[in-house]
Protein backbone atom coordinates (compact mmCIF):
# COMPACT_ATOMS: atom_id res chain seq x y z
CA UNK A 1 0.00 0.00 0.00
CA UNK A 2 1.54 3.30 -1.32
CA UNK A 3 1.65 6.33 1.57
CA UNK A 4 -0.70 8.70 1.17
CA UNK A 5 -0.55 12.21 1.32
CA UNK A 6 -0.93 13.77 5.39
CA UNK A 7 -4.05 15.28 4.25
CA UNK A 8 -5.84 11.73 3.26
CA UNK A 9 -4.51 10.99 6.95
CA UNK A 10 -5.89 13.81 8.63
CA UNK A 11 -9.14 13.40 7.19
CA UNK A 12 -9.24 9.80 7.72
CA UNK A 13 -8.90 10.19 11.68
CA UNK A 14 -11.19 12.89 11.80
CA UNK A 15 -13.96 10.45 10.86
CA UNK A 16 -12.71 7.27 12.32
CA UNK A 17 -12.29 8.67 15.64
CA UNK A 18 -15.86 9.06 16.28
CA UNK A 19 -16.89 6.19 14.25
CA UNK A 20 -14.87 4.28 17.00
CA UNK A 21 -16.11 6.44 19.75
CA UNK A 22 -19.96 6.70 19.26
CA UNK A 23 -21.11 4.86 16.33
CA UNK A 24 -19.74 1.37 16.55
CA UNK A 25 -21.74 0.63 19.63
CA UNK A 26 -24.85 1.38 17.78
CA UNK A 27 -26.37 3.00 21.23
CA UNK A 28 -28.05 6.39 20.15
CA UNK A 29 -30.85 7.58 18.53
CA UNK A 30 -28.57 8.15 15.42
CA UNK A 31 -28.65 4.27 15.00
CA UNK A 32 -29.44 3.27 11.44
CA UNK A 33 -30.28 6.54 10.49
CA UNK A 34 -27.81 7.71 7.77
CA UNK A 35 -28.93 11.59 7.59
CA UNK A 36 -28.12 12.08 11.30
CA UNK A 37 -25.31 9.93 11.38
CA UNK A 38 -23.84 11.95 8.28
CA UNK A 39 -24.67 14.93 10.23
CA UNK A 40 -23.65 14.09 13.23
CA UNK A 41 -19.70 14.17 11.99
CA UNK A 42 -20.11 17.95 12.05
CA UNK A 43 -19.52 18.05 15.88
CA UNK A 44 -18.39 14.21 16.50
CA UNK A 45 -15.67 14.82 14.06
CA UNK A 46 -14.46 17.91 16.10
CA UNK A 47 -14.92 16.49 19.41
CA UNK A 48 -12.91 13.04 18.85
CA UNK A 49 -11.20 13.80 15.58
CA UNK A 50 -8.86 16.73 16.78
CA UNK A 51 -7.97 15.95 19.85
CA UNK A 52 -6.91 12.49 18.13
CA UNK A 53 -4.58 14.62 15.69
CA UNK A 54 -3.38 16.78 18.34
CA UNK A 55 -2.15 13.53 20.46
CA UNK A 56 -0.81 11.99 17.79
CA UNK A 57 1.14 14.94 16.94
CA UNK A 58 2.23 16.33 20.01
CA UNK A 59 3.18 12.86 20.65
CA UNK A 60 4.97 11.83 17.37
CA UNK A 61 6.41 15.37 17.28
CA UNK A 62 7.83 15.09 20.98
CA UNK A 63 8.85 11.28 20.60
CA UNK A 64 6.53 10.00 23.14
CA UNK A 65 6.25 6.80 21.78
CA UNK A 66 2.96 5.17 22.47
CA UNK A 67 2.96 5.17 26.26
CA UNK A 68 3.23 8.42 25.93
CA UNK A 69 0.12 8.58 23.76
CA UNK A 70 -1.48 6.86 25.71
CA UNK A 71 -0.92 8.85 28.57
CA UNK A 72 -2.15 11.98 26.68
CA UNK A 73 -5.16 10.00 25.46
CA UNK A 74 -6.05 8.88 29.16
CA UNK A 75 -6.22 13.22 30.11
CA UNK A 76 -8.09 13.74 27.12
CA UNK A 77 -10.65 10.88 28.23
CA UNK A 78 -10.80 12.44 31.76
CA UNK A 79 -11.09 16.07 30.77
CA UNK A 80 -14.10 14.63 28.18
CA UNK A 81 -15.94 12.19 30.79
CA UNK A 82 -15.25 14.21 33.47
CA UNK A 83 -15.60 18.05 32.76
CA UNK A 84 -16.94 18.39 28.72
CA UNK A 85 -20.10 15.67 28.82
CA UNK A 86 -19.41 15.08 32.92
CA UNK A 87 -21.17 11.41 32.65
CA UNK A 88 -18.78 10.28 35.19
CA UNK A 89 -20.56 12.36 37.83
CA UNK A 90 -24.56 12.57 36.42
CA UNK A 91 -26.80 10.26 38.50
CA UNK A 92 -29.20 10.57 35.74
CA UNK A 93 -28.11 11.48 32.18
CA UNK A 94 -30.21 12.09 29.00
CA UNK A 95 -33.06 10.08 30.42
CA UNK A 96 -31.36 6.87 29.91
CA UNK A 97 -33.61 4.06 31.35
CA UNK A 98 -30.81 1.78 32.12
CA UNK A 99 -28.41 4.71 33.29
CA UNK A 100 -29.33 3.77 37.16
CA UNK A 101 -28.01 -0.03 36.45
CA UNK A 102 -25.03 1.37 35.07
CA UNK A 103 -24.00 4.37 37.87
CA UNK A 104 -25.55 2.87 40.81
CA UNK A 105 -23.76 -0.17 41.84
CA UNK A 106 -20.20 1.64 42.16
CA UNK A 107 -21.32 4.71 43.32
CA UNK A 108 -18.36 6.26 45.54
CA UNK A 109 -19.86 8.57 48.30
CA UNK A 110 -16.57 10.60 49.13
CA UNK A 111 -16.08 11.30 45.25
CA UNK A 112 -19.50 11.57 43.86
CA UNK A 113 -19.27 9.39 41.20
CA UNK A 114 -19.38 5.74 39.39
CA UNK A 115 -16.03 4.04 39.29
CA UNK A 116 -17.78 1.77 36.89
CA UNK A 117 -18.69 5.06 35.09
CA UNK A 118 -15.06 6.88 35.64
CA UNK A 119 -13.33 3.21 34.06
CA UNK A 120 -15.47 2.35 31.19
CA UNK A 121 -15.94 5.92 30.07
CA UNK A 122 -12.09 6.86 30.33
CA UNK A 123 -10.54 3.75 28.92
CA UNK A 124 -13.06 3.66 26.27
CA UNK A 125 -11.72 6.92 25.09
CA UNK A 126 -8.35 5.83 25.54
CA UNK A 127 -8.84 2.80 23.58
CA UNK A 128 -11.74 3.85 21.04
CA UNK A 129 -11.93 7.42 20.82
CA UNK A 130 -7.95 8.04 20.28
CA UNK A 131 -5.69 5.20 20.31
CA UNK A 132 -7.14 2.41 17.81
CA UNK A 133 -7.84 5.21 15.21
CA UNK A 134 -4.66 6.66 15.45
CA UNK A 135 -2.94 3.30 14.83
CA UNK A 136 -5.30 2.02 12.09
CA UNK A 137 -4.87 5.07 10.34
CA UNK A 138 -1.05 5.47 10.82
CA UNK A 139 -0.50 2.08 9.49
CA UNK A 140 -3.01 2.27 6.32
CA UNK A 141 -1.39 5.70 5.20
CA UNK A 142 1.84 4.20 5.69
CA UNK A 143 2.91 7.20 8.09
CA UNK A 144 3.39 5.94 11.40
CA UNK A 145 6.09 8.39 12.72
CA UNK A 146 6.16 12.21 11.06
CA UNK A 147 4.12 14.98 11.81
CA UNK A 148 0.94 15.51 9.74
CA UNK A 149 0.05 18.98 10.71
CA UNK A 150 1.40 22.17 10.55
CA UNK A 151 1.27 24.70 12.66
CA UNK A 152 -2.12 26.19 11.25
CA UNK A 153 -3.54 22.64 11.36
CA UNK A 154 -2.43 22.05 14.89
CA UNK A 155 -4.59 25.37 15.80
CA UNK A 156 -7.19 24.96 13.85
CA UNK A 157 -7.84 21.56 15.11
CA UNK A 158 -7.39 22.94 18.90
CA UNK A 159 -9.98 25.78 17.92
CA UNK A 160 -11.97 22.97 16.43
CA UNK A 161 -11.95 20.67 19.79
CA UNK A 162 -12.68 23.64 21.86
CA UNK A 163 -15.48 24.87 20.24
CA UNK A 164 -16.72 21.27 19.76
CA UNK A 165 -16.23 20.59 23.69
CA UNK A 166 -18.17 23.80 24.63
CA UNK A 167 -21.07 23.62 22.74
CA UNK A 168 -21.78 19.68 24.35
CA UNK A 169 -20.76 21.15 27.77
CA UNK A 170 -23.39 24.07 27.28
CA UNK A 171 -26.01 21.93 25.82
CA UNK A 172 -25.48 19.74 28.87
CA UNK A 173 -25.73 22.29 31.57
CA UNK A 174 -29.13 23.46 29.30
CA UNK A 175 -30.98 19.97 29.27
CA UNK A 176 -29.31 18.24 32.93
CA UNK A 177 -29.86 21.90 35.08
CA UNK A 178 -26.51 20.90 36.49
CA UNK A 179 -22.78 21.20 36.31
CA UNK A 180 -19.69 20.21 38.54
CA UNK A 181 -18.97 20.90 41.94
CA UNK A 182 -15.97 23.13 42.56
CA UNK A 183 -14.34 20.42 44.13
CA UNK A 184 -15.22 18.17 41.28
CA UNK A 185 -13.66 20.63 38.77
CA UNK A 186 -10.66 20.96 40.25
CA UNK A 187 -9.92 17.29 40.71
CA UNK A 188 -10.79 16.51 37.16
CA UNK A 189 -8.35 19.21 36.05
CA UNK A 190 -5.78 18.05 38.71
CA UNK A 191 -5.96 14.33 37.23
CA UNK A 192 -5.57 15.40 33.86
CA UNK A 193 -2.67 17.60 34.38
CA UNK A 194 -1.26 14.82 36.35
CA UNK A 195 -2.07 12.59 33.28
CA UNK A 196 -0.10 15.22 30.95
CA UNK A 197 3.13 15.69 32.70
CA UNK A 198 3.36 11.90 33.00
CA UNK A 199 3.30 11.30 29.40
CA UNK A 200 6.12 13.91 29.07
CA UNK A 201 8.10 11.46 31.46
CA UNK A 202 7.84 8.57 30.12
CA UNK A 203 10.38 8.80 26.69
CA UNK A 204 11.06 6.28 23.76
CA UNK A 205 13.86 3.33 24.68
CA UNK A 206 17.02 3.86 23.19
CA UNK A 207 19.41 0.91 22.50
CA UNK A 208 19.02 -3.06 22.06
CA UNK A 209 15.82 -4.38 22.94
CA UNK A 210 15.48 -6.57 25.53
CA UNK A 211 15.63 -10.67 25.48
CA UNK A 212 12.46 -12.02 25.98
CA UNK A 213 9.65 -13.68 23.97
CA UNK A 214 6.15 -12.12 22.99
CA UNK A 215 3.22 -13.74 23.01
CA UNK A 216 1.26 -14.78 19.72
CA UNK A 217 -0.49 -11.71 18.48
CA UNK A 218 -3.31 -13.58 18.34
CA UNK A 219 -3.38 -14.13 21.78
CA UNK A 220 -3.25 -10.22 21.71
CA UNK A 221 -6.51 -10.76 19.58
CA UNK A 222 -7.90 -12.76 22.34
CA UNK A 223 -6.68 -9.84 24.88
CA UNK A 224 -8.88 -7.45 22.65
CA UNK A 225 -12.26 -9.36 22.48
CA UNK A 226 -11.26 -10.02 26.73
CA UNK A 227 -10.89 -6.29 27.27
CA UNK A 228 -14.46 -5.35 25.52
CA UNK A 229 -16.59 -8.36 27.34
CA UNK A 230 -14.52 -7.88 30.46
CA UNK A 231 -15.25 -3.52 30.10
CA UNK A 232 -19.05 -4.84 29.46
CA UNK A 233 -19.50 -7.12 32.33
CA UNK A 234 -17.92 -4.89 35.01
CA UNK A 235 -21.19 -3.13 36.37
CA UNK A 236 -21.05 -4.06 40.03
CA UNK A 237 -17.60 -3.86 42.54
CA UNK A 238 -16.85 -8.26 42.27
CA UNK A 239 -16.71 -7.93 38.54
CA UNK A 240 -14.78 -4.25 38.41
CA UNK A 241 -12.23 -5.06 40.37
CA UNK A 242 -10.90 -8.23 39.08
CA UNK A 243 -11.10 -6.23 35.58
CA UNK A 244 -9.33 -3.40 36.66
CA UNK A 245 -6.45 -6.09 38.00
CA UNK A 246 -6.12 -7.41 34.98
CA UNK A 247 -6.26 -4.45 32.82
CA UNK A 248 -3.27 -3.33 34.89
CA UNK A 249 -1.72 -6.62 34.24
CA UNK A 250 -2.41 -6.47 30.49
CA UNK A 251 -0.81 -2.84 30.42
CA UNK A 252 2.59 -4.28 32.42
CA UNK A 253 2.88 -6.90 30.23
CA UNK A 254 2.12 -4.51 26.72
CA UNK A 255 4.93 -2.29 28.64
CA UNK A 256 7.23 -5.40 29.37
CA UNK A 257 6.50 -6.82 25.60
CA UNK A 258 6.65 -3.73 23.70
CA UNK A 259 10.28 -3.12 24.18
CA UNK A 260 11.14 -7.00 23.14
CA UNK A 261 12.47 -7.81 19.53
CA UNK A 262 9.49 -10.06 18.88
CA UNK A 263 7.18 -7.48 19.44
CA UNK A 264 5.41 -5.57 15.95
CA UNK A 265 3.17 -3.47 14.89
CA UNK A 266 0.84 -7.00 14.34
CA UNK A 267 0.69 -7.34 17.71
CA UNK A 268 -0.89 -4.05 18.27
CA UNK A 269 -3.17 -3.87 15.63
CA UNK A 270 -4.85 -7.29 16.47
CA UNK A 271 -5.32 -6.20 20.14
CA UNK A 272 -7.21 -3.14 19.02
CA UNK A 273 -9.02 -5.06 16.35
CA UNK A 274 -10.29 -7.58 18.72
CA UNK A 275 -11.72 -4.70 20.95
CA UNK A 276 -13.47 -2.59 17.74
CA UNK A 277 -14.84 -6.18 16.50
CA UNK A 278 -16.18 -6.94 19.85
CA UNK A 279 -17.59 -3.68 20.55
CA UNK A 280 -19.19 -3.66 17.16
CA UNK A 281 -20.69 -7.06 17.16
CA UNK A 282 -22.44 -5.91 20.04
CA UNK A 283 -24.55 -3.99 18.81
CA UNK A 284 -26.63 -6.65 17.80
CA UNK A 285 -27.34 -7.58 21.27
CA UNK A 286 -27.77 -4.27 22.58
CA UNK A 287 -30.79 -1.55 22.71
CA UNK A 288 -30.27 1.95 20.84
CA UNK A 289 -32.46 5.11 22.59
CA UNK A 290 -35.08 5.79 20.90
CA UNK A 291 -37.75 3.77 18.76
CA UNK A 292 -34.63 2.32 16.72
CA UNK A 293 -36.41 -0.65 14.65
CA UNK A 294 -34.42 -3.92 15.13
CA UNK A 295 -33.59 -3.95 11.05
CA UNK A 296 -32.09 -0.55 11.18
CA UNK A 297 -29.82 -1.52 14.03
CA UNK A 298 -28.75 -5.15 12.74
CA UNK A 299 -27.71 -3.06 9.29
CA UNK A 300 -25.94 -0.49 11.21
CA UNK A 301 -24.29 -2.93 13.42
CA UNK A 302 -23.65 -4.74 10.40
CA UNK A 303 -22.01 -2.22 8.38
CA UNK A 304 -19.79 -1.08 11.64
CA UNK A 305 -17.97 -4.98 12.23
CA UNK A 306 -17.81 -5.06 8.03
CA UNK A 307 -15.87 -1.51 8.35
CA UNK A 308 -13.92 -2.08 11.39
CA UNK A 309 -12.90 -5.61 10.17
CA UNK A 310 -11.90 -4.87 6.81
CA UNK A 311 -9.70 -1.89 7.75
CA UNK A 312 -8.16 -4.11 10.83
CA UNK A 313 -7.19 -6.93 7.86
CA UNK A 314 -5.93 -4.36 5.66
CA UNK A 315 -3.68 -3.07 8.23
CA UNK A 316 -2.61 -6.26 9.37
CA UNK A 317 -2.15 -7.02 6.01
CA UNK A 318 0.07 -3.90 5.12
CA UNK A 319 2.17 -4.08 8.28
CA UNK A 320 3.23 -8.10 7.44
CA UNK A 321 4.35 -6.87 4.17
CA UNK A 322 6.03 -3.88 5.53
CA UNK A 323 7.90 -5.32 8.72
CA UNK A 324 8.74 -8.74 6.66
CA UNK A 325 10.55 -9.41 10.14
CA UNK A 326 10.40 -8.31 13.74
CA UNK A 327 11.81 -5.19 14.20
CA UNK A 328 13.76 -3.81 17.20
CA UNK A 329 11.96 -2.00 19.39
CA UNK A 330 7.69 -1.56 19.65
CA UNK A 331 5.09 -0.26 17.78
CA UNK A 332 4.39 1.07 21.73
CA UNK A 333 7.71 2.50 21.09
CA UNK A 334 7.88 3.84 18.08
Amino acid sequence: MPRSRPFVAVVGLLLLAPVCAEYLSAYDTSTGDLGTLLAGFLVLAPLYGAPALLIREVGRRSGLGWPGLLLLAAAFGVLQAGLVDQSVFAEDYRSIAYWPELWDPTYVPGLDLSAYAAVAFVLGHVVFSFAAPILLVEELSGRRAEPWLRTRGIVAASVAYVAAAALVLVDHVDTEGWQLSGPQLVGVLVVTGVLVLAAFRVRRPTGQPAPGRVPSPWLLLAAGVALELGLSWSLVWVALVPFCVALVALGVGLHRWGRRAGWTVEHALLLVGGALATRAVGGFFGESLGDTPDWARHTHSTVMTVLVVTLVVLAVAHARRTTPRPAPGSVVDR
